[in-house]
């Protein structure tokens, strides 16, 4: 309830179009090792976030970051391709690569190997450093 500040006009915790914004990396050449404890945000598991965030958000509303262009397909298919992901192929200890596999293969079963979203998928991943 402390952060969460409704009055505050544009005031966020992040931004997943702009990550950095709010001092989050957008792309891995810009991860945050940080240490596995509380104060190190337990090896910077909400820091780094920007990174699939900004993935995301490519994903759904398109652009070109860092030279890459992705194609948006729009929030329902992203949100279909990552709670299929979520819910089928990741686990607790999935690092950022298993997250790009779980994401194209949730694609690839929703909508084809070769489909526009599946090469949107790919491209975002690429566009924020995830291989």
């Amino acid at each position: 309830e402390d952060v969460y500040t409704p009055g505050v006009s544009g005031d966020a915790l992040r931004s997943m179009a702009d990550p950095t914004l709010y001092g989050d990396p957008a792309h891995m050449d810009d991860f945050k090792n940080l240490p596995n404890t509380e104060a190190g945000d337990y090896g910077g598991v909400h820091t780094n976030s920007g990174i699939p965030n900004k993935a995301f958000y490519l994903l759904s509303s398109g652009g070109t970051f860092e030279g890459v262009k992705v194609q948006g397909i729009g929030n329902s298919q992203a949100i279909s391709i990552v709670y299929r992901a979520l819910t089928l192929y990741l686990t607790s200890t999935s690092d950022f690569a298993d997250f790009r596999a779980a994401m194209t293969q949730a694609s690839t079963d929703l909508y084809g190997a070769s489909a526009a979203q599946t090469n949107s998928v790919k491209s975002a991943f690429d566009a924020v450093g995830i291989f």
